[in-house]
């Protein structure tokens, strides 16, 4: 679950970084409304898959405080991630159920997701870049016939 939750905020921190830039021209606060509850709905089932893992290891819930600060944060999801669970049942219930094979899947799919990204990246961006720069230069052709046009009448 914590690699799944992970592969959430990954995505929706890729879909942040692409709409910000874009968010300062015109009306921003619709954008900025759809991004805090997405960031509320990330960190809440960041809570809940962090304290059903820190059962599984029989420590208790209040030490998903520790994603909050910086570096220890990091290492603890590590540690959530690769660290064995309690054998059979602990404090906070019984054993979960087995995992499949689908976590090999899962490891296998995250590198090829992250390089699908980059391609696309790599398309677009110089795409967008182009639109940029064409987008300017039909605005500064527009402004210059708006001061040749005064001229003219004169």
């Amino acid at each position: 679950h914590i690699l799944a939750n992970f592969v959430i905020m990954f995505f929706f921190g890729i879909l942040a970084a692409v709409m910000i830039p874009g968010m300062g021209h015109g009306n921003s606060a619709g954008a900025g409304l759809v991004f805090l509850l997405l960031g509320v709905l990330v960190v809440a089932t960041s809570f809940i898959y962090t304290r059903r893992r820190l059962h599984d290891l029989d420590q208790t819930g209040w030490l998903s405080l520790l994603l909050f600060v910086p570096l220890i944060g990091f290492f603890f999801s590590l540690y959530l991630l690769f660290a064995p669970g309690t054998d059979g049942s602990n404090s906070y219930g019984p054993a979960p159920a087995k995992q499949s094979g689908g976590i090999i899947w899962v490891i296998i799919a995250i590198p090829v997701f992250i390089a699908l990204i980059g391609i696309l990246a790599a398309i677009a961006i110089p795409a967008y870049q182009g639109y940029v720069n064409k987008a300017r230069a039909a605005k500064l052709e527009q402004q210059q016939q708006q001061l040749q046009q005064p001229q003219q009448q004169q």
